[in-house]
């Protein structure tokens, strides 16, 4: 059997489970840092260390929220001097703690005798790691960087939010959605805030059992529809209709990169597919394979029955080559993607 593409992300331990397992272990450090792209996941973590530490009955006294943008570092250590009233621990939570001026080296000085009857939570977008604030936290507390979750996790967190909803569903929906989502493409800004709203619209859309169609018509954006009917378009030869969707797309601020990520992901897909049916595997056996749903492989089975393998393989080598002269401005995107489209 020829060797096909898929996509494999390398599984590493997420701050998600971290902090799960330190807080029923009761490990938790009292210096945290975090960071990172998923926000929702920081709201997430900083409701539960304060729901474990902070008396709703004392919040008042004993929970403080501060504007990391603003406040000195002198009000963030007055706050932290602080006794707790009636809770384990007195809870600080500074956001969007901005370490400029000489805030983050002096909170990091003050670190180093950091009082055991307080709770520090810096967030910030992205720390400077080789700044003495990042070192100071991680070497008296613990940092975190809420990055995406990776797929498992993923895939687990839709389930519950389907099942919360009172929804039936075929398992392997939840990685139609992820891929339709756009959540681990390359230059993608799509985070969980926007997952849990696209989840929510599949709920609302979808009857008692979820289907693939509810998926593609709440998740999948113009830009994703419009990239399989280009993928349709230009396999079939009709290079003057798929000029022409990519012009729209363009001319309406799609992001160029994402366009190009969407195609090259389309393109390997098919590409799988049209040397899976030269091998004579079944629709089954391509879905074991690839790891997607079979709503995508009934997708690329009209572009791959329509193209060798050979000369679907040249044309995603020419969007990757596209996508590098984009990069690194050796063409403008639209010229670059007009090349392509006149030379696939």
């Amino acid at each position: 059997m020829t060797g096909y593409y898929s996509k494999s992300k390398k599984q590493e331990p997420h701050s998600y489970k971290r902090i799960q397992s330190e807080l029923a272990e009761g490990s938790l450090k009292n210096i945290l840092l975090f960071y990172g792209r998923e926000k929702y996941l920081i709201r997430w973590a900083c409701g539960r260390v304060k729901e474990t530490f902070v008396q709703p009955a004392s919040e008042f006294f004993d929970f403080v929220r501060i504007d990391g943008t603003a406040a000195d570092a002198e009000e963030i250590i007055g706050a932290c001097e602080t006794m707790p009233m009636l809770s384990e621990r007195k809870v600080i939570l500074v956001e969007d703690f901005d370490e400029s001026e000489g805030r983050g080296e002096r909170i990091a000085e003050y670190l180093k005798e950091f009082p055991p009857h307080a709770l520090l939570l810096l967030l910030c977008d992205a720390p400077d790691k080789r700044k003495k604030l990042y070192k100071a936290a991680a070497k008296y507390g613990s940092t975190y960087d809420f990055d995406r979750l990776p797929a498992p996790l993923l895939r687990s967190f839709l389930s519950k939010r389907f099942r919360a909803a009172g929804k039936t569903f075929d398992p392997d929906l939840t990685g139609l959605f992820i891929d339709l989502s756009g959540y681990y493409d390359r230059d993608s800004d799509y985070t969980l805030d926007n997952l849990v709203n696209d989840a929510a619209k599949v709920t609302a859309l979808s009857e008692s059992r979820i289907t693939a169609e509810d998926i593609e018509n709440a998740v999948a954006g113009n830009i994703a529809r419009d990239v399989f009917a280009f993928s349709d378009a230009l396999t079939s030869g009709n290079r003057g209709e798929a000029l022409r969707m990519l012009r729209s797309l363009l001319e309406y601020g799609e992001n160029v990169f994402k366009l190009l990520g969407l195609i090259c992901s389309q393109y390997e897909t098919i590409l799988a597919v049209s040397e899976m049916r030269g091998d004579g595997l079944s629709l089954t056996q391509m879905k074991s394979v690839l790891g997607i749903h079979e709503f995508r492989i009934r997708k690329a089975l009209g572009p791959a029955s329509r193209c060798d393998a050979g000369k679907l393989r040249r044309t995603l080598m020419k969007a990757y080559e596209a996508e590098r002269k984009i990069k690194t401005g050796t063409a403008d995107p639209e010229t670059a993607l007009e090349l392509f489209v006149a030379e696939a």
